[in-house]
């Protein structure tokens, strides 16, 4: 695998659809995806996540979607965190909000 520098390396994440409730928030530079707010409201819903990568190319960016479905349940019992990679999308789940 080659490794690209300069602005055609650097990339950046967006939540670009699915999060109009704001309960979730990606970091820009390393795309963890996080827990934003309490979700005690939405236990038992499931959310449909739309990522997007884009790198800083020229002349023309190159941009990567993917999908990523969270599902709330209710548990007494702390998650694991986790760690997803797909599309050089990373998920981070945390517990105690």
């Amino acid at each position: 695998m080659r490794l690209i520098s300069g602005e055609n390396g650097k990339l950046s994440y967006v939540i670009a659809h699915g999060n109009e409730e704001g309960l979730f928030a990606v970091d820009q530079l390393t795309g963890a995806v996080t827990v934003a707010s309490r979700l005690d409201a939405v236990f038992g819903r499931s959310f449909r996540l739309v990522l997007t990568v884009k790198d800083h190319g020229s002349p023309e960016p190159r941009l990567s979607v993917a999908d990523l479905t969270v599902a709330v349940n209710a548990t007494n019992e702390t998650p694991a965190a986790a760690a997803v990679s797909r599309h050089g999308l990373y998920v981070a789940l945390r517990s105690g909000l």
